[in-house]
């Protein structure tokens, strides 16, 4: 049916975001801390929560975008830390 296919292809999407979001953050995750650019990870998530909550309009209930919006949000909340920890100011004899 019509509806069938389009929570297909909704369910799709959902997971195409967080194949998406898993390749940023494993990237970020992996990469050198003196060479991220917080700039583009802090736009990088504001996008990212503004897709998930204009999905979140047509599907609700899904666990899996739920869940993929917790980790957004949760990342959202570690910027500041990790904008604090790049700052050029910390010295090594800060530590």
């Amino acid at each position: 049916t019509a509806q069938s296919e389009r929570d297909l292809e909704l369910l799709r999407s959902v997971w195409e975001m967080r194949k998406e979001w898993e390749d940023h953050w494993n990237e970020w995750k992996f990469g050198k801390f003196a060479s991220i650019d917080v700039g583009v990870m802090e736009a990088f998530a504001q996008a990212f929560s503004k897709r998930i909550y204009k999905l979140q309009k047509e599907v609700k209930g899904w666990k899996a975008l739920d869940t993929l919006k917790d980790a957004v949000d949760q990342f959202k909340k570690t910027l500041p830390l990790i904008l604090d920890l790049r700052n050029e100011a910390l010295r090594d004899r800060h530590w």
